[in-house]
């Protein structure tokens, strides 16, 4: 898997070979699909703060590190993936000041409110385990993302979901084989 674009194009993560349960990471057409859409609708990576849930080996955030983010945060409870994680920010040199790696559960660390807000936030929960809309309402509730920030979801093509959530605008849904995109703008109705 290699970085699409900015400071580690063409740099390759490096995955788990043995098949883990749940684990799909971002493919390169999908990466290359959302990065597209966020830039076309004003987001700027350069200087902004990214939060990777259910990260996985943490692609999404590794594209926003390349474009210039100033901090991703990635979360991953996975101990297999958090040392591939780490090991892959280790080997990119990146400094330490410009990511946090949390190996816990994504509810238990959305629990509670920030005193910093993030610009963008990559939700890619397990398929078939109907954590997408508790995620959102924890993000919406604890103000973890900035008004008229983003929230970009990776999903299961088929899953059926509301599409009225308090504080969020669905701006983007968009297919890709048997995976989904749906793409919000949190928004000050609460």
């Amino acid at each position: 898997m290699r970085i699409i674009s900015g400071e580690f194009k063409g740099r390759k993560l490096k995955t788990p070979s043995k098949k883990m349960d749940g684990f799909r990471p971002a493919t390169f057409k999908v990466r290359q699909a959302i990065f597209s859409m966020l830039a076309s609708r004003g987001m700027e990576f350069e200087g902004c703060r990214a939060i990777d849930l259910f990260a996985g080996t943490g692609s999404l955030g590794f594209e926003c590190l390349s474009r210039g983010a100033d901090v991703v945060w990635f979360v991953e409870n996975d101990p297999l993936a958090v040392r591939y994680l780490k090991q892959n920010l280790s080997e990119f040199d990146i400094f330490p000041n410009r990511y946090k790696v949390l190996c816990r559960d994504v509810m238990s660390v959305l629990k509670k409110s920030l005193p910093m807000k993030f610009h963008l936030c990559f939700v890619d929960p397990p398929y078939r385990k109907n954590a997408l809309l508790p995620v959102l309402k924890k993000l919406v509730q604890n103000m973890w993302v900035i008004e008229n920030g983003f929230i970009v979801s990776e999903i299961e093509g088929d899953l059926i979901l509301k599409k009225d959530i308090p504080g969020l605008d669905l701006i983007v849904d968009r297919k890709y084989g048997q995976t989904r995109i749906l793409i919000w703008t949190v928004t000050t109705k609460n």
